[in-house]
């Protein structure tokens, strides 16, 4: 049903604000519902919504309440994805990041080696430090000992701007765990 639904979010671009919020009502109570059954079969097609505008939020809930830790670097990776004139950055960056730290607590080794060689990717020179910055706070919220690596890794990687701000205080805060 969800795909079905995608399908034709997706060949439809509304014209109105009124024709978004119509858009926008019939797919979240489907995304939510999915959230809410628990099935990990909902898992990709929700991941996949996160590139659609229209129900990028509520797949973002959604995922949040299925609590598959695979879905972290994609929330990550999209926090961007479907902003528009009803969207503000802060809320979500608050948004994903209360998901991300949600789904940190049924992370698996598999979770942190898919984080940490996405989180390279990230960064960016001269651009808005918000999906490195969260990435490596995920990181941290996972608490495997490998971390120390990959921030040292950064830190000769990237001598400035987000890394330059985040890297030196991460790795600090590692040592005052230990």
């Amino acid at each position: 049903y969800l795909q079905e639904c995608r399908e034709i979010v997706d060949e439809t671009t509304p014209a109105t604000n009124d024709e978004w919020g119509d858009a926008v009502e019939a797919i979240e109570p489907v995304i939510a519902s999915l959230g809410g059954m628990g099935d990990p079969r909902a898992v990709e097609p929700l991941m996949a919504m996160l590139d659609n505008s229209w129900g990028h939020d509520s797949a973002v809930q959604a995922l949040r309440m299925l609590g598959d830790p695979r879905a972290i670097v994609p929330l990550i990776d999209t926090l961007d994805q479907g902003m528009n004139q009803f969207t503000e950055l802060a809320e979500r960056v608050t948004t994903h990041r209360e998901a991300i730290l949600a789904l940190v607590v049924r992370a698996t080794p598999d979770t942190f080696m898919a984080l940490s060689q996405a989180l390279p990717g990230f960064y960016v020179a001269d651009g808005p430090c918000d999906k490195y910055s969260l990435s490596l706070e995920a990181l941290m919220a996972l608490q495997d000992p490998r971390l120390e690596a990959v921030l040292l890794a950064e830190m000769k990687s990237y001598g400035s701007h987000c890394a330059g701000d985040d890297l030196p205080y991460r790795l600090a805060e590692y040592y005052n765990h230990d």
